[in-house]
């Protein structure tokens, strides 16, 4: 399972404007694409370095 990063961006309270940046900037090497196009989160975990509290 994944998670959008609009999901992720809400769980957080991360800006989604911020993740963005943040992918632009190659700092989420780990998120990917699904088939349909949308930025998937695997692992939850990751977004803890980030300031996530979710």
């Amino acid at each position: 399972m994944g998670y959008t990063i609009k999901a992720v961006s809400e769980m957080t309270g991360i800006p989604f404007t911020t993740m963005r940046y943040y992918d632009k900037e190659g700092l989420l090497p780990y998120l990917k694409r699904s088939e349909s196009g949308y930025w998937i989160f695997r692992d939850m975990r990751k977004v803890e370095r980030y300031g996530g509290d979710y």
